[in-house]
């Protein structure tokens, strides 16, 4: 026999997932931010089209799918959104690809052109030497690595970045810059992501000055 538990509703409460628990990086202002960047992406000559709506909610909910961990995914079967389990496992976990990390690359990279900045948030153990050769070889782009707790100042670190992007600015390239215990590291991560932006900022701005 099995003895199942009796919670009070007081205990029920307590394991009630709020959206912060299933999408990272999750605030009161997240949905907005998505729809506003999906309506700028689309452009304003083709927000009054025909099916615009529908499109803004599909490519929305896409982008914040993009942000959900793959536990919350899973857990999609007990929620309120059990008859689309299966619609968003798939579009999850094979169309964008976040059972694997060199599969999300490659389908990022390959299948959306341009510039992208691109944080993967992890419970993993890091990469490790040989994770690097296998992800160059599979996405097939010039990939350098480094990591936060390598460089003893901003300066050492920026330095780096802006060496990658004037190596890469007329060529592809991918800079993976890895951080391991991100829940303890948080403001080092947001530090450095506000780094990696403006020095590639400033690269393009160089190049086009030229």
């Amino acid at each position: 026999n099995v003895n199942r538990p009796n919670f009070r509703e007081e205990d029920r409460k307590r394991v009630l997932f709020k959206p912060g628990d299933a999408f990272v990086g999750y605030h009161s202002d997240a949905a907005a931010t998505i729809v506003l960047r999906v309506c700028r992406s689309i452009g304003e000559m083709d927000l009054d089209g025909e099916g615009t709506e529908e499109k803004i909610f599909t490519e929305s909910y896409r982008a914040i799918l993009q942000c959900a961990a793959p536990d919350a995914v899973a857990r999609l079967q007990a929620s309120d959104l059990r008859d689309e389990t299966s619609e968003l496992w798939n579009e999850y976990f094979k169309k964008q690809n976040h059972s694997s990390l060199v599969d999300y690359l490659s389908t990022q990279l390959h299948e959306k052109p341009g510039s992208q900045f691109i944080q993967v948030t992890t419970h993993s153990r890091l990469l490790s030497g040989e994770n690097f050769l296998q992800i160059e070889k599979r996405i097939g782009i010039s990939t350098k690595f480094m990591s936060l707790h390598q460089f003893d100042t901003e300066q050492q670190f920026c330095a780096l970045v802006s060496e990658f992007y004037s190596q890469t600015i007329d060529s592809d390239g991918v800079l993976i810059v890895l951080c391991d215990s991100g829940d303890l590291n948080g403001k080092l991560v947001a530090c450095a992501r506000y780094l990696v932006q403006e020095q590639r900022d400033d690269a393009f701005r160089k190049r086009q000055e030229d």
